[in-house]
This record gives C-alpha cells, structure tokens and sequence, in this order.
C-alpha cells in the first residue's frame, strides 16, 4: 500500500534553484521553460560570479526570479547550497535543483511532486 500526501496547489511553496556561472546564453531557453511550468514554481538563480552580463542580463528580462549574487564563483556545491538555505528558509515544501542548460517539459515540477 502506497501513501500519498497531498498539499494544496494554492498553499504549496516549489522552489527551483538553478545555478548560473557565466551561463547567460543559456539562461532564457532554461527560464522560459521553468515560467511555463504547469505548476507554479517561485525560481532561485544563484550566480557565481558571473562576468559575461549574466547579472544585468537577469535582473532586465526576469525581475520575478529572485538572485542571489556571488562576488567569486563558489561551484556547483557552494552555489546550490546558498539557493537551498534561501529556499528553506521562505519556507519551501519542494526544492528541485536545476542545470542551467536544462529544459524542461511544462510538467516537469508536477511530475517531481507526485
């Protein structure tokens, strides 16, 4: 016999956390895929000390994702950890980790909570 535990979709906090490290030519296939999502996902990119406009680039076109901003790159391990805290910290039900090459399907999150 399986359990399953459901929250409400209106009362359930998804965090998505993507690390960025000079990645801001892949940032807007990956972003865009994550706003399409079929569940509402508040969205973490922690960047590493980026100096390729990753940043700037960020703050013009998605004013919605919250950034956290490293002065020097602290690698996968330093970047996702400083994202996980944040998250948990506002609370999250869910945390997913996320590539910033990845793109998802638009049930990708759904389908990490079932």
């Amino acid at each position: 016999m399986s359990l399953h535990y459901r929250i409400s979709k209106e009362i359930m906090k998804i965090y998505i956390v993507i690390p960025n490290w000079n990645g801001k030519s892949r940032l807007k296939s990956c972003l865009d895929a994550v706003k399409a999502q079929s569940l509402k996902c508040s969205v973490v990119v922690v960047d590493n000390g980026s100096k390729d406009g990753s940043v700037e680039y960020l703050k013009k076109n998605y004013p919605e994702v919250e950034l956290i901003e490293h002065k020097v790159n602290k690698g996968f391990a330093g970047g996702v950890n400083a994202g996980i805290k944040y998250a948990l910290d506002k609370g999250a039900d869910y945390i997913a980790l996320l590539n910033n090459e990845a793109v998802i399907d638009k049930d990708w999150a759904k389908e990490l909570v079932n």
